[in-house]
């Protein structure tokens, strides 16, 4: 059939991350070569092209890595998977708690940003926000990752303080106080929202993902360990793909 034979380049590339991929300390063009019984020129062309796309790297010693653009191929996959389990806790929290506000959200860069959401103006229909953020110093989401010691330090530095967070807190002490209540695992944040009888909730769920629903007062404890639970299945389901 025509078309049908595959694109020799292709192979060859695919055929070249597969060994740098086997090389624990990478692996030389010459070598690479002569493994996979190419042409020099055309090895070294190969390879010039994937390194400027970033499926590899070269380090000092001329060997080559696989690349940032690979890894983060498979970091965006990864980051589908949860998303896609993600959904329905979020759909499944709504329908337990009726009125509630449920988002799935994610830390990119130094900004807390809604991934998925659920609330009382569009009930039962699952949002897909492009620009909602939470604020970190006031929202449950925003202090999930900043209560994470692997996010503080950076977050803390992008957010300041005193611009950012005197107002809720008035005092870095009483905000740390806080933040040292909630265990590093499993551990829930509650915050008050005064003057209503709402709580706003949050978990992390992995990596740099978080799970919060904003509920009355009188639920919350029912809601803190459907969060819990929740988280559970994504991080259980998530090992089994990518172990």
């Amino acid at each position: 059939m025509p078309g049908s034979d595959p694109v020799q380049s292709i192979v060859r590339a695919f055929s070249i991350m597969e060994a740098v991929s086997r090389g624990h300390f990478g692996m030389r063009s010459s070598d690479l070569a002569g493994m996979l019984n190419l042409n020099p020129k055309t090895a070294f062309s190969l390879l010039k092209t994937m390194v400027q796309y970033g499926y590899l790297q070269k380090d000092s010693q001329r060997r080559y890595h696989l690349g940032p653009t690979l890894w983060e191929l498979i970091r965006n996959d990864h980051a589908n998977a949860v998303l896609r389990l993600a959904e329905d806790a979020v759909r499944n929290l709504a329908a337990a708690f009726p009125g509630s506000v449920v988002t799935f959200a994610e830390l990119i860069g130094t900004e807390s940003r809604s991934r998925l959401r659920i609330s009382p103006d569009r009930p039962g229909i699952l949002q897909y926000p492009l620009y909602l953020t939470h604020p970190l110093y006031t929202s449950a989401t925003g202090l999930c990752f900043l209560s994470q010691d692997r996010f503080a330090s950076m977050l803390y530095s992008a957010w300041d303080f005193d611009e950012y967070g005197v107002q809720r807190w008035k005092d870095l002490k009483n905000l740390k106080r806080f933040l040292d209540s909630v265990p590093q695992e499993n551990g829930v944040i509650r915050l008050e929202l005064p003057p209503s009888s709402n709580v706003a909730l949050a978990v992390s769920a992995g990596e740099n993902f978080s799970l919060s629903i904003k509920v009355s007062a009188s639920k919350s404890d029912d809601a803190a360990k459907q969060l819990l639970a929740a988280v559970k299945v994504i991080h259980a389901t998530t090992k089994e793909v990518y172990p």
